[in-house]
């Protein structure tokens, strides 16, 4: 066989088969690009720490993970809630918007000892509350917010 006909005839089965083994290496990667995309999965089918907003985790210093859905701490006959306290700017448009979040949560011009500083406000709130986990997620996600730790009362 001649050098031409070698080529024709190679030429020939690189247009048979080629364009099947590019369609079944294209299937291949569109199944595993839908096999790896995860699922975006629904509150309840999330762990609760899928369900935990990053500015939660972030901003909180305690272990949210350890106070119940009612918002208790503790096991047995020594159920409490946990209190806790965060700073804000004195300024009256950031008291209201805390006081429209929890309007159970007090105000002191003391620095706690998370330490506020002279021109911020001491907030003092706790978790009994059976929404305990939107009210902090919801001051977590506030800029002015950088800290909320756990009050321990003096």
């Amino acid at each position: 066989m001649s050098n031409f006909k070698l080529t024709l005839y190679a030429f020939a089965i690189f247009l048979i088969f080629i364009p099947s083994e590019l369609t079944q290496a294209k299937n291949q990667v569109a199944e595993l690009s839908l096999s790896s995309v995860n699922r975006i999965k629904s509150p309840a089918e999330k762990s609760p720490e899928e369900n935990i907003d990053h500015n939660l985790l972030q901003k909180v210093t305690f272990d949210i993970f350890s106070i119940s859905p009612e918002g208790l701490i503790g096991n047995g006959n020594s159920l409490r809630s946990l209190s806790y306290e965060f700073c804000i700017p004195q300024n009256q448009q950031y008291l209201a918007q805390i006081k429209a979040i929890d309007p159970t949560i007090s105000f002191s011009n003391s620095k706690g000892r998370i330490g506020c500083s002279e021109t911020q406000y001491l907030c003092l709130g706790d978790t009994h509350k059976p929404n305990w986990r939107d009210i902090l997620t919801a001051i977590a996600n506030l800029a002015y917010v950088k800290q909320i730790d756990q009050f321990f009362g003096e």
